[in-house]
């Protein structure tokens, strides 16, 4: 049963279908009809890669035309809101932009931790490390 073809395997089924009917029914002329056939299988062959090509080139770009909008709304901060600043001016907005955020800023900057000293690994002592250890030298 003749059915539209939708890639390329497809298309080669049908037309070696079509050319297995055409040998049967028509024995005179099956060398320059099996010719045309060829060449508008070869035809069909080019147009469906071509399609598959600018189907997956347009799913791309696509995608990328999304990340470029998500890009463009993305939220963007300013100091200034037009014309020329002084640097008073520029100090006072930080400082108002900063302590609208006080708060979190505060929280981060107490929770700073600071390294402990080093310890020997093997006596736990502060006044050398593992490589140094005296009770090591002795064992050796």
């Amino acid at each position: 049963m003749p059915e539209t073809p939708y890639n390329t395997a497809q298309l080669e089924l049908q037309a070696k279908v079509i050319k297995d009917d055409i040998q049967r029914h028509i024995t005179s002329l099956p060398t320059l009809t099996n010719r045309a056939l060829n060449q508008l299988v070869k035809g069909c062959q080019l147009a469906m890669n071509s399609a598959i090509l600018l189907t997956e080139e347009n799913r791309q770009l696509r995608g990328e035309n999304e990340k470029q909008k998500k890009k463009r709304v993305k939220k963007r901060a300013y100091i200034a809101t037009g014309g020329v600043l002084t640097v008073q001016e520029g100090l006072d907005l930080a400082k108002r932009a900063n302590t609208e955020a006080g708060p979190r800023v505060a929280e981060s900057e107490a929770t700073v931790q600071t390294r402990a000293p080093r310890t020997c690994s093997l006596c736990g002592c502060q006044a050398h490390t593992a490589r140094t250890c005296p009770t090591k030298q002795a064992s050796n």
